[in-house]
């Protein structure tokens, strides 16, 4: 019995361990706390016109790259719908357990070619 408890014990510090050393490498990379890291992806990115950087210090412009370039909303408005359902879940206003029909979401869709005529007009 006292085996498997120093087994187990030791195999769950050991787990600890690799779960801790993968995670501090993750955050290492993920973090990216080098500046140097923010003017390698500019210069990556220079022709890229998807990629728009703008730094501000003290209301000082600092950096300005692509700032007057339009840029689609894609799913920055998701975020606005999702503060919105979130608000109207915690009013009562809305049940979030409740089912929704697709037929009923396909009434909000918009085709392609609309959108493509909505932007031309």
């Amino acid at each position: 019995m006292k085996k498997w408890v120093w087994l187990t014990g030791g195999l769950l510090v050991c787990a600890g361990f690799v779960i801790g050393i993968v995670f501090w490498k993750f955050q290492k990379e993920v973090k990216k706390d080098d500046p140097e890291y923010i003017v390698q992806f500019m210069k990556e990115n220079k022709g890229n016109k998807n990629v728009s950087v703008a730094i501000q210090y003290n209301r000082q412009s600092w950096v300005e790259q692509h700032t007057k370039e339009p840029l689609p909303l894609a799913s920055t408005v998701k975020i606005i719908v999702a503060i919105a359902y979130a608000q109207q879940a915690a009013d009562g206003h809305i049940n979030p357990q409740q089912q929704v029909r697709l037929r009923e979401l396909e009434t909000f869709y918009i085709p392609k070619q609309m959108v493509a005529h909505m932007k031309r007009g």
